[in-house]
């Protein structure tokens, strides 16, 4: 079988299957390009080459893989977020656009700042850490995630793009690990918030291959934000941000929750197709006696 044959056979595969499957004819040539290590130009080029028994059963193992619903990200190994590529496997969450928000709210908040110290809760692939620490080189950062796993993927991606040094990655369940650290300027998170509800009507290639944990936010997808509104404060400067990632329609039960517990100056920012998809807050200062 030729390269063109194999394509052909792959995308008619892919276009049957009952995965969501949005751009079928590149997915064919991206894992083809993957198997042969060359790029989608080479296989047009290259039609008529003819591929190995090997090439052909790892090939079709890939075009099965995705037709079950295994997401593109795990198949190739990396996801690009914010012009960046991060290695990805099944112990994280794959890279979602909706995070830049967060991203760029706060290095929008850290550039007024002569230096900055920043926690991030919920580390998994480290894209966070990482584009924070590119974009800004007098920022130090500790990332934290309950996932040792997700935490050596993490150590990958900070050595692939020179942020090592910047950032301290730490196995903790939000902030029990963090007692004895100096307090920060910002803390930050993309915790998980899907509802009981809301993760039966997950799509396949999420509820069956992303990790559960990084997903599930309890009952009614608050838990994580809960915890949050009740400790970050004791880790926070007088005066610290803290910006935390919504999901869709939580954006007032955060603001609650954020108000209960006597956080001030309270802000949200939306996404570009409208959605509130950032909650923010100050601590309060304390009094000079």
């Amino acid at each position: 079988m030729d390269i063109r044959s194999a394509l052909h056979l792959g995308l008619q595969q892919l276009q049957q299957s009952s995965a969501d499957i949005a751009l079928p004819h590149l997915e064919a040539q991206l894992l083809l390009s993957l198997v042969l290590q060359k790029p989608k130009e080479y296989l047009i080029a290259y039609g008529e080459e003819v591929l190995n028994d090997a090439q052909r059963q790892q090939y079709f193992d890939y075009i099965g893989q995705r037709t079950k619903g295994r997401p593109m990200a795990y198949l190739l190994g990396y996801k690009e977020f914010m012009g960046l590529n991060f290695f990805v496997d099944e112990s994280v969450l794959i890279p979602r656009d909706d995070t830049e928000v967060l991203v760029n709210y706060v290095l929008k908040h850290i550039a007024a700042l002569p230096s900055a110290s920043v926690l991030n809760l919920g580390t998994g692939s480290g894209c966070i850490e990482t584009i924070l620490a590119k974009n800004n080189p007098n920022v130090q950062i500790i990332g934290v995630d309950i996932s040792e796993r997700a935490l050596m993927l993490a150590k990958k991606n900070l050595q692939l793009h020179g942020v090592e040094d910047r950032v301290t990655l730490l196995v903790s369940d939000l902030f029990s690990a963090l007692s004895s650290i100096e307090p920060f300027d910002v803390i930050c998170s993309n915790p998980p918030y899907i509802s009981t509800k809301d993760m039966r009507r997950l799509s396949t290639d999420i509820l069956c291959y992303e990790p559960p944990h990084a997903l599930y936010g309890g009952q009614d997808g608050l838990h994580f934000y809960r915890r949050i509104a009740v400790e970050a404060q004791a880790y926070l400067r007088d005066g610290g941000l803290l910006a935390l990632e919504v999901g869709s329609n939580q954006s007032l039960s955060v603001i609650e929750l954020l108000q209960k517990y006597g956080w001030l100056a309270i802000e949200t920012n939306q996404d570009l197709q409208g959605h509130i998809r950032i909650v923010s807050a100050k601590k309060q200062k304390e009094p000079i006696e």
